[in-house]
């Protein structure tokens, strides 16, 4: 298969396709004599992969890390898929509380909003809305 026919098969755009090449994720395809890239069905499965490795949150390093350590066995991969999964679940709280205490910043500014006429006499730059500290006047 041509690079055209695996991207449509898999969904994934053409250049991204070679960017996984460049980045390690996809070993070097082998090259017809006119030097079009040749995949192969292992081709489309690593792909999906990917993709699905992706849609769980995982980063392309993870992914690069989690095959790379495939070679070991099932065993030694689902042992690394296992904390990484439990690494991303804490992130994933993390940003979670980050995002909380974003929403509530964002809250109190509109709870504490400044009207324009009261604006007019504030010094600031560009926005009070922004630049004042929850309200301030």
């Amino acid at each position: 298969m041509f690079i055209g026919e695996i991207s449509k098969k898999t969904n994934i755009p053409i250049k991204t396709i070679r960017y996984y090449e460049e980045f390690g994720l996809l070993h070097k395809p082998k090259r017809s004599s006119s030097q079009y890239r040749i995949y192969s069905q292992k081709d489309i499965e690593m792909l999906l992969f990917i993709k699905k490795s992706k849609d769980l949150g995982l980063m392309l390093a993870e992914i690069k890390k989690i095959i790379k350590r495939s070679s070991k066995g099932v065993e030694a991969t689902c042992c690394l898929v296992h904390e990484v999964f439990e690494e991303k679940i804490l992130e994933c709280e993390r940003r979670i509380k980050e995002l909380k205490e974003t929403k509530k910043r964002l809250n109190d500014r509109l709870h504490h909003w400044i009207k324009p006429n009261e604006a007019k006499n504030l010094e600031f730059s560009i926005c009070p809305q922004i630049e004042t500290e929850g309200g301030e006047k």
